[in-house]
């Protein structure tokens, strides 16, 4: 980390070299245990309140808080940092402050084109606009503090977040082990208020991912934040509004861009990594002991979908608990899974995409009455099926009785069972979760896969009534998740009625080539 003597001089912070790619850091196998941050009402806090307004009628809640406030050290932070639960918030009509400590006047200080003045100006004209694309209805507060000499200044950050932070606040800042001096002296500013004020206080890295290695990170004080499409799309277009730091001033030396590709590559992920000591996650519940057929996984609590976070005609999303338990207690087999030939060659086409012949474990997410259920079982040691409805599950324990299949009563993402399996199966399912439930689950999915295991995705290709994704956006949000986790498109059906697409590991033998190897 840069000394104090570094720090008490102009420019505080000079780039270090890159600890590692992007691509290395997604592929990391520490992923696999890190949570996701919860971003509705606290179950400890708002126990039986229903999602949506708070306890206090005031505001909706996001991570059990009422408002947000982001404070960073230089304008793009915010955007680096958190871009994404900024979009968020706005969709959820959060109240959110936006506290800026410099107008990064320092970015380019050997430049011939731009003074300090002139580039600070540039700069926070660059921040009103990438807000706007975030958050429109947010506050921006500027401090205008010296960039690149922030430490000794955490009394004045710490004042001044003390007027707009209090205990339903989630507090926001930078990392204080990103190695940038700027950096640290707002996180610590931060903390100290949190600790006053009783808030929230979530760290997000900007820096680590360039300079860090793995043993740099605080795995056990991660969570994760899945992105939607929509909020990944906004990120992206408040980036752009900074082209004094991802482009250069100029041809002359000391003009360059400050974020290059290999850097912003770290920020267009599919997914936001925030650090909290003490984390109050939402981790699965672990499955009890037991030769039940059907366990029940529910909150005790009324549980509430995610409001929609992009596309707004997501915001009155139905409660899928409910539509779907209704559904089965008022017909045994409502999509006639038993006797529609089109369901019997729905099923016979995604069991002919399965990379192997046999697998030791299969989930099935969405498993209703269990008759893919069952055929999947026919090609599996074990096949866990988890729904929502207790009827539906019923019914599915009757159909595979006798065969090595347990079911489960599950609301993803939020109940994500634990292990590793040889096959994740989302069929029919993805277009009745929200953006953010949607993008979750598939984080989830993808990280529950063995070395070698399959995603397989089977999902209406018309209209859905009454929800507000369709199968094509379903598979084009598993496209971007899966490519993040080293898998690719391995074989895609596209039929008139139904779209089925499996992903495997990037890195694998074909399936003749393994029969070859088998054969010597």
């Amino acid at each position: 980390m840069p000394s104090d003597e570094t720090r008490a001089r102009p420019p505080a912070f000079t780039r270090p070299d890159a600890g590692g790619d992007d691509e290395t850091w997604r592929a990391l196998p520490q992923w696999r245990s890190v949570p996701s941050l919860r971003l509705g009402p606290d179950p400890d806090e708002v126990r039986g309140h229903r999602a949506g307004p708070s306890p206090s009628g005031r505001h909706p809640v996001v991570c059990g808080r009422e408002r947000l406030v982001v404070v960073v050290a230089h304008p793009d932070d915010e955007t680096l940092a958190c871009g994404g639960l900024l979009a968020r918030a706005a969709e959820h009509d959060l109240p959110t402050v936006v506290v800026v400590a410099t107008d990064g006047e320092a970015s380019h200080p050997d430049s011939p084109t731009l003074d300090p003045e002139t580039l600070a100006g540039r700069r926070r004209e660059e921040l009103i606009e990438a807000v706007a694309v975030l958050h429109p209805a947010a506050r921006l507060i500027r401090l205008g503090l010296p960039d690149g000499r922030l430490p000794g200044h955490e009394d004045a950050i710490a004042d001044r977040l003390r007027d707009v932070v209090d205990a339903d606040t989630l507090l926001v800042s930078t990392w204080r082990h990103d190695a940038h001096g700027d950096h640290e002296a707002v996180a610590q500013a931060a903390a100290d208020v949190a600790i006053e004020t009783g808030a929230r206080h979530l760290e997000a890295p900007i820096w680590l991912w360039y300079w860090g290695e793995p043993s740099d990170v605080p795995w056990q004080q991660c969570a994760v934040l899945p992105l939607t499409p929509g909020e990944i799309a906004a990120k992206e277009q408040a980036l752009a509004r900074y082209p004094s730091q991802t482009a250069p001033l100029s041809d002359a030396p000391g003009d360059e861009a400050v974020l290059d590709e290999a850097m912003l590559s770290s920020f267009r992920r599919s997914y936001e990594t925030y650090i909290e000591s003490g984390l109050r996650l939402s981790p699965p519940p672990r499955p009890a002991p037991g030769s039940v057929p059907v366990q029940s996984h529910a909150p005790d609590r009324a549980d509430e979908p995610h409001r929609s976070d992009t596309p707004p005609r997501e915001r009155r999303l139905p409660d899928a608990a409910a539509v779907f338990e209704e559904l089965h207690r008022g017909d045994a087999d409502p999509w006639r899974t038993a006797s529609s030939w089109y369901e019997a060659r729905r099923r016979a086409l995604a069991l002919a995409l399965l990379p192997r012949e046999r697998v030791a474990s299969v989930l099935e997410v969405g498993c209703s009455v269990g008759e893919l259920t069952a055929a999947l079982s026919d090609r599996a040691d074990h096949v866990l099926g988890v729904d929502v409805s207790e009827t539906a599950l019923a019914a599915a324990a009757r159909r595979c009785a006798g065969r090595s299949v347990h079911f489960e009563r599950r609301r993803v993402p939020g109940e994500w069972p634990d292990g590793r399996f040889d096959l994740v199966v989302l069929s029919e399912v993805g277009y009745f979760l929200s953006g953010a439930e949607l993008a979750e689950t598939l984080w989830r999915a993808c990280r529950s896969l063995t070395a070698d295991g399959a995603l397989l995705l089977v999902h209406w290709r018309h209209e859905v009534a009454g929800w507000p994704l369709d199968g094509a956006e379903v598979h084009g949000a598993a496209g971007r998740v899966a490519a993040e986790h080293d898998l690719t498109l391995a074989t895609r059906v596209v039929d008139d009625d139904v779209l089925l697409d499996l992903y495997r590991p990037r890195r694998r033998r074909t399936l003749a080539e393994e029969e070859r190897t088998g054969r010597g």
